[in-house]
């Protein structure tokens, strides 16, 4: 299972006011991001990724987070490489 997600949810260090989109649904909420919220986001998040990666783990599924910036061939030769399966 690849976790894709931008480099912005996973090194989000902004502070003050954003306005943050929806890619999917096209949904814009406004917030005041601070230490204490960004703090928690970074809680929130390791707590997510961590669950993903234990659900896959315990079935038997390989869970690789990625950055939405990495090239698909990068990220293949990795992969591949991790596992022997090239050199």
């Amino acid at each position: 299972a690849m976790h894709i997600l931008s480099g912005e949810e996973l090194e989000r260090e902004t502070q003050g006011d954003l306005q943050l989109g929806d890619t999917d649904g096209g949904d814009v909420a406004e917030i005041s991001a601070s230490a204490p919220l960004l703090k928690k986001y970074k809680e929130t998040l390791a707590g997510f990724v961590g669950g993903a990666q234990e659900f896959c783990t315990r079935r038997g599924i390989t869970y690789v987070l990625v950055n939405h910036q990495t090239p698909v061939k990068d990220l293949v030769s990795t992969y591949l490489r991790g596992r022997g399966l090239i050199r």
